[in-house]
């Protein structure tokens, strides 16, 4: 049901075949749809399957000035199993998303199963051959690569990488047990990456260990960061702190002209250093309504705590 002031959805010329039986069917689907504020599309999905599993030889989607088309197979035989391949050309999302005006073409591949395992929580989810290019907002958009997620790894990304405009954000590694994490970073102008995101990014993060116990290496520098109410001038960010066995490390954070609704920081610094068994700790801070002038050191003696 399409809200007040909104046309309905409208379905026209609607052609579905379907023959067979639930042992070997085939399925061929044409449709038009507008309405509810979505441009018009027309699409067509054609397909066969059987009890346990449905592949789609072809699901063309024509809408947005471009096309989509993807094909794939689902099996349901153990969990559920999939595996497709997207492929764009030219589509066009301004009149879907007038804040974020991209024009899109390139394709990716993704396969995966949930729900299998003994207590059927084992999944997993690839997407390969990721190379997604086009414009938005006037600037060069690509994003390529691959990444990988299950239920042993958090997140295998080799090698991928973001481009816009004179930006790049580059990713390569594992998040998980035996973690090595690099993020790189060559931000100096975020704007229209995001609607309402205004930001300027460098430096370069690496994570390594276990997620429980990792290890940190940053060294960042943000400005002129904005996104709704957050606003920032500047942040600064370096520091090593390994936490495998014992914490230890050093950190130094600096913000300038932080706001968010009615809090206000005007400067603000953050200094640690030491380990868990002597370390030191200085905060200053100026702002509304809360300022503060703090040093701290202290000892941790882990063994005495258990």
């Amino acid at each position: 049901i399409a809200e007040k002031g909104v046309d309905p959805l409208k379905l026209e010329k609607v052609d579905i075949a379907l023959t067979g039986d639930l042992l070997n069917y085939q399925l061929d689907t044409k449709v038009n749809a507008s309405g509810m504020n979505m441009p018009a599309s027309r699409a067509q999905l054609k397909g066969q399957g059987e009890l346990t599993h449905f592949e789609i030889s072809e699901l063309l989607l024509n809408a947005l000035d471009g096309s989509a088309n993807l094909n794939g197979k689902v099996d349901w035989t153990q969990g559920v199993e999939w595996q497709s391949a997207l492929k764009l050309n030219g589509i066009n999302t301004k009149s879907l998303l007038p804040e974020w005006a991209a024009l899109l073409s390139g394709g990716l591949e993704s396969q995966g199963y949930a729900g299998r395992g003994r207590d059927g929580n084992e999944w997993s989810v690839a997407v390969n051959n990721m190379d997604v290019q086009g414009v938005l907002q006037q600037k060069k958009l690509q994003l390529k690569g691959a990444l990988t997620s299950d239920s042993q790894t958090l997140l295998n990304v080799p090698n991928t990488q973001l481009i816009y405009g004179e930006n790049t954000i580059s990713l390569n590694g594992v998040l998980g047990e035996k973690s090595d994490f690099h993020a790189d970073i060559k931000a100096p102008n975020l704007q229209g990456l995001l609607p309402h995101l205004k930001a300027g990014l460098n430096g370069k993060v690496r994570l390594q260990g276990k997620l429980t116990e990792p290890s940190l290496d940053l060294d960042l520098v943000a400005n002129d960061v904005a996104y709704n109410q957050f606003k920032l001038q500047n942040l600064t960010a370096k520091g090593k702190i390994s936490s495998e066995n014992m914490v230890q490390g050093a950190l130094d954070i600096g913000l300038r002209q932080f706001s968010y609704g009615e809090v206000k920081v005007e400067q603000a610094n953050l200094v640690a250093s030491g380990s868990e068994a002597s370390h030191s700790l200085k905060l200053t801070s100026k702002g509304d309504p809360v300022a503060a002038n703090l040093e701290l050191t202290g000892k941790f003696d882990r063994a005495s705590e258990t």
